[in-house]
C-alpha cells in the first residue's frame, strides 16, 4: 500500500511537470504566478528514468514552487491536479531522507579528483545520517524509505570489504582510519599498504637504515659473505640472505606506514595530491602508493548535466 502510495505521488508529480512542460500557456501563467508571489521564477525539473537523482530534484522543485503551481492550476482548463497538503508534507520528509544521499551523488559526480578514498567515508556519514533523519520521521512513507535505505547501505554497500577501496582510504591524509567502522577491516587495510609498501621498496631496492646496515656489518654472517656456488652450504646460506632481505625490508615499511599513521590528518577541505599538504617529510614510498592508488581508480564517475 505504501510503496503504491509513493508511485502514485511520483506519478502524479510527473504528470504537472510534464503539462507546464509542454504547454505554453502553462509556462507563462506558471511565471505570472510567481512573480505575484515573488518566488524564485525557476522552471520545474523534469525527471529521467536512468538518473534517480533527476527523481529527486523534480520533487524538490515542486515542492519549492507548490504554492505558484497550484495558484496557476486553479486559474488553467485542465483535469491536472496539484498535490495536496498530505501528499507535500509527505514529499518533504521523504526528500529529508533522500537528502543526503543526493549531495553524496554529486560529491561523486563532479569530483575532478580522485574520488575512491571518498566511498568509505561517504558510505559511513550516509548511514549515519539517515539514521540521525529516521528519527523524527512522522510519515509511514519516509519512515520505510529510511529503513529500507539503511538496510541497503548495511547489505550491499559494505565497501570496507573492498580491499582497494580501504587501501585508497587510508592512504589519504584526510580520512586514515578515521572512516571506517569496522576497526579489523582498518587493521587489515594497514597492514596491505604496509606489504604494498615492502613490495615497492624490494623492487626499487630502497637501501635498509643505517642502523641495520651498521647491525649486519658488525655481525657479518653467511648471508653478508661472497656465495661460493661449489659450498655444500650454498642453497641454505642464499636462502638466509633472502630471508634476512624480506624481515628488511617488511621492518623498514612497517616503520614508514607507522610515521605516517601517526602524523596528524588533514583536514577535509585539504587536497591530499596537492604538494605540501602532505606532511614534511612525507614518505616517497607512500607518495609511490598512493600515486598508483590514484592512477588505479580515476573519478568514480562524471555526470554530464
Amino acid at each position: 500500500m505504501r510503496q503504491h502510495q509513493k508511485s502514485e505521488i511520483r506519478l502524479r508529480s510527473r504528470k504537472v511537470v510534464v503539462f507546464f512542460k509542454t504547454s505554453t500557456r502553462a509556462k507563462e501563467k506558471l511565471t505570472e504566478v510567481q512573480l505575484q508571489l515573488d518566488k524564485p521564477q525557476h522552471k520545474l525539473i523534469q525527471e529521467v528514468d536512468t538518473r534517480w537523482n533527476s527523481t529527486f530534484q523534480m520533487l524538490q522543485r515542486l515542492l519549492e514552487q507548490r504554492e505558484p503551481v497550484g495558484a496557476a492550476l486553479a486559474s488553467l482548463t485542465t483535469d491536472v491536479l496539484p498535490l495536496n497538503c498530505a501528499e507535500y508534507e509527505e514529499v518533504a520528509e521523504c526528500l529529508e531522507v533522500l537528502g543526503p544521499l543526493s549531495l553524496a551523488t554529486t560529491e561523486l559526480s563532479v569530483e575532478k579528483k580522485v574520488s575512491a578514498s571518498k566511498v568509505i567515508p561517504l558510505v559511513r556519514m550516509l548511514q549515519h545520517k539517515i539514521t540521525e533523519k529516521s528519527t523524527s520521521l512522522l510519515h509511514p512513507c519516509a519512515k520505510q524509505l529510511s529503513q529500507s535505505l539503511l538496510q541497503f547501505l548495511v547489505a550491499r554497500c559494505n565497501v570496507e570489504n573492498i580491499r582497494v577501496l580501504a587501501v585508497a582510504t587510508i592512504l589519504d591524509p584526510r580520512f586514515k582510519t578515521l572512516a571506517f567502522g569496522n576497526q579489523t577491516k582498518a587493521q587489515e587495510a594497514v597492514s596491505r599498504l604496509i606489504a604494498e609498501c615492502a613490495g615497492l621498496m624490494a623492487r626499487r631496492s630502497v637501501p635498509t637504515p643505517t642502523t641495520s646496515q651498521s647491525t649486519m656489518e658488525e655481525a657479518p654472517g653467511p648471508s653478508t659473505q661472497q656465495a661460493d656456488p661449489d659450498s655444500l652450504w650454498a642453497l641454505l646460506d642464499c636462502r638466509l640472505g633472502a630471508t634476512q632481505s624480506v624481515h628488511n625490508v617488511t621492518a623498514d615499511a612497517t616503520v614508514e606506514v607507522q610515521r605516517y599513521m601517526s602524523e596528524p590528518n588533514l583536514s577535509r577541505a585539504e587536497d591530499p595530491l596537492k604538494s605540501g599538504t602532505l606532511g614534511q617529510p612525507f614518505i616517497p614510498i607512500l607518495q609511490s602508493c598512493q600515486r598508483l592508488i590514484c592512477i588505479c581508480l580515476p573519478p568514480l564517475c562524471h555526470v554530464r548535466e
